[in-house]
């Protein structure tokens, strides 16, 4: 049977479409709700997990780096591969480990994952936050939304890592509309 020019470009188009989408990136996917969201997340996407950890029970599909988000070795992750999106669960909450490297971990590693979402034109952001941002007053609103201010207790150091985090991430969308 004879096949016409338009057939072919229909052909060439849905076999665009049936080609596996780009995988996902999960920043601290060693953590417990990094592994349930991987293990989810998995059977329907491929899934790129980051974590200075070692995820030992991680399903077959899932790639895994054990990769410090501060270092070169994160950026060579980005390099020649198209990711969809990152999920940023990485947020170190280590009672042991002092407030500076509490610090330098979420809050330089978070600067450096949006250098690289920036850099390698990543579509999508979700990054991981709490209503700890926001404080607990008592003139908040039942429900807060997320340009709510993030009024917080500025005592606790952690949480003070915490709200910068979010500062970051809502800057970064106002001078990355796209993402």
């Amino acid at each position: 049977m004879a096949r016409r020019v338009g057939d072919a470009k229909k052909n060439t188009q849905s076999t665009k479409l049936a080609a596996p989408q780009a995988p996902i990136l999960i920043t601290g996917i060693c953590g417990r709700l990094g592994q349930l969201f991987a293990r989810v997340l998995h059977r329907q996407r491929s899934v790129i997990g980051v974590d200075r950890r070692t995820f030992v029970a991680f399903p077959k599909d899932v790639e895994h780096f054990a990769v410090d988000l501060r270092r070169k070795k994160m950026r060579d992750i980005f390099r020649g591969r198209e990711i969809a999106a990152v999920v940023h669960m990485g947020i170190m909450h280590n009672p042991r480990k002092s407030s500076a490297e509490h610090h330098t971990w979420n809050v330089v590693g978070f600067q450096k994952l949006l250098e690289y979402v920036a850099q390698f034109d990543v579509p999508k952001l979700i990054v991981l936050s709490g209503s700890a941002v926001y404080g607990a007053r008592p003139d908040n609103p039942q429900f807060l939304v997320e340009d709510a201010p993030l009024l917080g207790s500025a005592n606790w150091s952690g949480l003070r890592d915490l709200i910068e985090v979010d500062m970051l991430a809502q800057s970064f969308f106002w001078k990355n509309p796209k993402t």
